[in-house]
């Protein structure tokens, strides 16, 4: 269950949480970052921690979009046959064969964690 969203399926399920979930989550580990800016091992011009770690923060969530993006991109160009299991006994809500796995996978979530 670790960050998988309860929210709002934009592509067509509404609320229904069977057979969603995590397609490929990245974690961001914030004390890491912290200790990066504190250091210094990261180079920022502001004098202000707080500022710098923010700045830092913004660049690290941009980086996990780019890698949710990529991922979701190579798992979608996967053939069914990878997970066979998956597709033919309808555990991913929304596959339709024609369409390839996409069709499923748009109904799950991309998380940052």
């Amino acid at each position: 269950m670790c960050r998988t969203a309860n929210g709002w399926d934009i592509n067509g399920f509404d609320q229904l949480k069977d057979g969603r979930g995590n397609i490929c989550p990245v974690t961001v580990i914030m004390p890491t970052l912290a200790m990066e800016v504190k250091t210094r091992e990261v180079e920022w011009t502001k004098d202000n921690l707080v500022d710098s770690f923010m700045d830092y923060l913004d660049v690290k969530i941009n980086e996990a979009k780019d890698m949710l993006l990529e991922r979701f991109e190579y798992i979608c160009s996967q053939s069914p046959e990878s997970a066979k299991f998956m597709w033919e006994n309808n555990v991913m809500a929304g596959y339709i064969p024609e369409e390839g796995i996409r069709s499923a996978l748009s109904h799950g979530t991309l998380a940052v964690g």
